[in-house]
């Protein structure tokens, strides 16, 4: 630690700061409080760089990827329908891409207003979307004219 006062031409080193980082990896969401409380009970004091990740995302991924295709199939058959045919052989299918959430962060201090001395951590699960968007085309066969 350095102290920068606007008198001096360099900093003048004053002490020192020691930082340890640990990794905790909880996979039950209702055990997360706890283990924030134990670690501050054991003198931590800021916990940091929390993230929410979902243990299924790629099946979820691929889940959201089928549906999509799915619903881009029923949407080209309406239109087909509507303008008076009918869908044949599929031409090409791409993915536009599929949007997952970033890993949520947040920080927890132990000297933090909002933590009440003896109170236990409350996590409240969110939702993790994932979202999918494709792009199909399929051959275009005409009905009967009239």
């Amino acid at each position: 630690m350095y102290d920068y006062s606007s008198n001096r031409q360099s900093p003048e080193p004053i002490g020192f700061s020691a930082n340890t980082m640990i990794r905790a990896e909880v996979r039950r969401l209702e055990r997360l409080g706890k283990v924030i409380d134990a670690a501050i009970g054991a003198g931590t004091t800021g916990i940091s760089g929390i993230q929410y990740f979902a243990s299924n995302a790629e099946e979820a991924r691929r889940s959201a990827m089928s549906q999509a295709v799915r619903e881009a199939r029923t949407d080209a058959d309406v239109l087909a329908r509507a303008a008076g045919g009918s869908l044949g052989r599929l031409i090409t299918l791409n993915s536009g891409g599929v949007s997952q959430p970033f890993p949520r962060d947040f920080n927890v201090l132990a000297s933090a207003p909002v933590r009440v001395a003896g109170a236990p951590t409350n996590i409240a699960p969110g939702e993790l979307n994932i979202t999918a968007m494709v792009s199909g085309r399929w051959q275009f066969i005409p009905g009967p004219t009239r």
